[in-house]
């Protein structure tokens, strides 16, 4: 079985990077949900590299980053997608809609409620630890 290598390609980080810095700007749970897949992708491809060799935490933590930040941006959009005083059935339906489960949106709202600053605090932490990061690990380091 062939395994393939990754050896890390500055441009497509570069791109992700640039992803990184336009979450705040996109207004669209659904181009959020994307951008949330391509960077799962792409820390889940690092993490088995970083696993299998010891190399690629940057790029792995650089996905993992940019996806935490699209589920805070999504978390910050959902209660203006989702309005109060609807069915429980609707709101379902609402989340399925966009591609989100009702456990997703409760942790992307909390995501979204800490404090800006001890967000990124929290997410500089866990790249200074070199261990690998999760979006639990990070709730559980704020609250």
């Amino acid at each position: 079985m062939n395994e393939i290598q990754l050896t890390p390609d500055p441009k497509l980080s570069i791109v992700l990077e640039n992803i990184k810095k336009s979450i705040a700007e996109v207004d669209d749970i659904q181009e959020l949900n994307k951008i949330h897949s391509i960077a799962a992708g792409f820390e889940e491809a690092w993490k088995k590299y970083h696993k299998s060799s010891g190399f690629g935490f940057e790029q792995m933590f650089l996905g993992w980053e940019t996806k935490v930040r699209s589920e805070r941006r999504m978390g910050e959009l959902l209660p203006t997608k989702i309005k109060n005083g609807g069915t429980a059935e609707s709101h379902d339906v609402i989340l399925e809609d966009l591609g989100i489960s009702n456990k997703q949106s409760s942790r992307y709202q909390i995501i979204y409620k800490t404090p800006e600053d001890k967000f990124n605090q929290k997410i500089e932490e866990l790249r200074l630890s070199f261990l690998e990061p999760t979006t639990i690990g990070l709730l559980r380091s704020i609250y």
